[in-house]
């Protein structure tokens, strides 16, 4: 059968623990979010590859021989360029795609939203030609699109769920039973790469004793995922080994609103963590308490802080519909 049109979709993500420490090989936790990114290829008889993006940030036309000049920064493009040598991709079709529940009043929030874009369009592409796709080859196009970048969200987005990731290996787990937690939006948004250097940089200049600390701390969160109590006590230190790195190499990962957060989620008893590279985007608040979770929603408000309806998708890329 011919298919004509083709609408994958992937979910974001949010980072738990393991932020920075996954760069030099330590197990991180991600989970997948229920806001997906969604693509949307459509086979035309004429015309070139029409781009359309919403939020409008990728809108274009491509013929195949000009995706090879387009500037690197342009991801829809990259991926196209990179997909299309290895798969025979029709000169004609439209693609659209819709990472609106990634954002927040046009801001991109943090939550991969990149990361399902490639993951969309890889599988849509290759589903659309009967090409097989892979987690590992999703991954291999990461490294290919991006100069830095550990691939996780690349992984979280492709399996869904809650994942353990350590050096290109992906293992599907849950948090502890009686976990409850809530993501937030401080109202800006920051650039990943960028804190990647810094940490790089920083990380060369340290004693061996500080890469052993960075990896002991995630691999404890990672080892004690079974128990809420040792879970959100190792999540702790690791939260200290953040502010560690942050104090040392000056990315800014806790920014004022991040620091404002966690003082707030201290008196109510709450771990309170940026998520990702930190600085702007999301921050993770996680307690037993739920109460005292909705406590902290309602101070979060007070500092400008948006809370994000952002609860574990346990099913990560699929295809939504083939026409």
């Amino acid at each position: 059968m011919s298919i004509s049109s083709i609408q994958t979709s992937a979910p974001g993500k949010v980072v738990v623990s393991g932020e920075y420490a996954v760069l030099i090989g330590a197990p991180a936790i991600t989970m997948a979010v229920n806001r997906r990114a969604k693509c949307l290829v459509e086979v035309s008889d004429s015309g070139d590859w029409s781009i359309k993006s919403q939020p409008s940030f990728w809108d274009a036309n491509f013929t195949l021989d000009q995706l090879a000049h387009s500037s690197t920064s342009d991801l829809i493009a990259s991926v196209l360029n990179r997909i299309n040598m290895k798969v025979n991709v029709t000169p004609h079709a439209r693609l659209n795609m819709d990472t609106r529940p990634l954002f927040q009043f046009g801001k991109k929030m943090g939550l991969g939203s990149s990361a399902a874009t490639l993951v969309s369009l890889y599988v849509a592409v290759h589903a659309l030609y009967g090409e097989e796709y892979s987690i590992e080859e999703a991954l291999r196009l990461h490294d290919e699109v991006y100069t830095s970048g550990s691939g996780i969200d690349i992984a979280t987005c492709f399996s869904g769920g809650v994942i353990r990731f350590q050096e290109r290996q992906v293992d599907s787990i849950s948090l502890p039973t009686g976990i409850w937690t809530k993501v937030f939006f401080v109202g800006a948004s920051t650039t990943t790469s960028d804190k990647v250097l810094l940490f790089n940089d920083w990380l060369n200049t340290q004693p061996q004793s500080t890469t052993d600390r960075i990896k002991d701390a995630s691999s404890a969160v990672a080892e004690s995922v079974d128990r809420a109590d040792e879970f959100l006590e190792a999540l702790r230190y690791f939260i200290e080994i953040q502010e560690f790195i942050d104090n040392g190499s000056r990315i800014g990962i806790w920014g004022p609103q991040h620091r404002a957060m966690k003082s707030l989620a201290n008196r109510d008893g709450v771990l309170y963590k940026p998520s990702g590279a930190g600085g702007g985007d999301i921050g993770l608040a996680l307690s037993t308490d739920l109460e005292a979770l909705d406590h902290l929603s309602i101070g979060a408000e007070r500092l400008g802080l948006k809370e994000i309806d952002a609860l574990v998708e346990k099913t990560g890329v699929r295809i939504e519909s083939v026409h």
